[in-house]
């Protein structure tokens, strides 16, 4: 049973013993602060709850809800350990920097069941992406199957390249978006390394702020890696024939497994459309 509901119902099932995917999303209310530590507390003890979603899109500009609010209910949920999923979207800096994240590392070390983790259009920092690449590393079963930080704002490069190393080990993740990310050219070769050594086995990888350096020096791992299926590359504006025709030769790989590409919104000019096609 999956309950969605906004922060005025926060009360309605919360305590359903067939509950299994749980949901607060906006509109905001006080509620949140009243009732997060008791809702909190009844999630933490439900054992048969597998995904925790929340959309915190309009905190802080609706009935004065603040970061504060979230903190009694995270403390609850952070003591379960049968969620698989968590999804925390729409996260400014100032939620998870107020002591979100730092409450969550626990649950993120120590719950061996978590599958997916997506923390699409947050704002971690440098801070909050190294607090997240420790937690990571330091789990000692690496269960991630799911990772998506589209759009997540992390700054500074180095940032991206712990978030990256820390995967190392991670061998049943399957999704990986860094769509929106901050990844330099560093951290691409970081990625393309574990790609060809298949320290990541990912058969589906999203990316954006490509060049054609990036994409040569991507696509070059392309050569060894026989897991990847899906790559999409859309929004790349500053890709080349130079990238475009170094992908498409390496695509021709006989180890390459790359069956979808969704190069969408990119500007490919016709020769390497076609040679790209074939």
């Amino acid at each position: 049973m999956d309950a969605t509901i906004e922060s005025t119902q926060l009360q309605v099932k919360r305590n359903d013993p067939l509950l299994t995917s749980f949901t607060i999303q906006p509109p905001w209310s006080d509620a949140m602060g009243e009732l997060g530590g008791e809702i909190g507390q009844d999630i933490g003890k439900n054992t048969q709850l597998t995904c925790v979603r929340v959309d915190f899109e309009g905190v802080q500009h609706e009935n004065g809800v603040t970061a504060t609010s979230f903190l009694p209910f995270f403390r609850g949920l952070a003591q379960n350990r049968s969620i698989n999923k968590i999804c925390l979207t729409n996260c400014h800096y100032g939620l998870f920097g107020t002591g979100i994240l730092e409450i969550l590392v626990p649950f993120l070390e120590q719950n061996h069941q978590l599958r997916g983790l997506d923390l699409y259009r947050s704002h971690l920092g440098s801070v909050g992406a190294r607090m997240l690449s420790g937690a990571l590393e330091r789990r000692r079963v690496k269960s991630l199957t799911r990772m998506n930080l589209g759009y997540t704002r992390i700054f500074g490069e180095s940032a991206v390249e712990e978030l990256l190393a820390a995967l190392s080990g991670y061998k049943n993740l399957r999704e990986l978006n860094l769509e929106g990310t901050n990844i330099g050219f560093n951290a691409c070769t970081l990625l393309s390394n574990k790609l060809h050594t298949h320290l990541l086995s990912v058969k589906t990888l999203r990316l954006t702020g490509l060049d054609d350096n990036k994409l040569v020096r991507l696509a070059a791992s392309l050569a060894t890696n026989s897991t990847l299926q899906t790559l999409k590359l859309s929004r790349n504006p500053t890709i080349t024939n130079t990238g475009w025709f170094a992908l498409s030769f390496l695509l021709q790989n006989a180890n390459c497994k790359v069956s979808t590409l969704n190069l969408s919104d990119n500007t490919i000019s016709t020769d390497a459309a076609v040679d790209l096609a074939n």
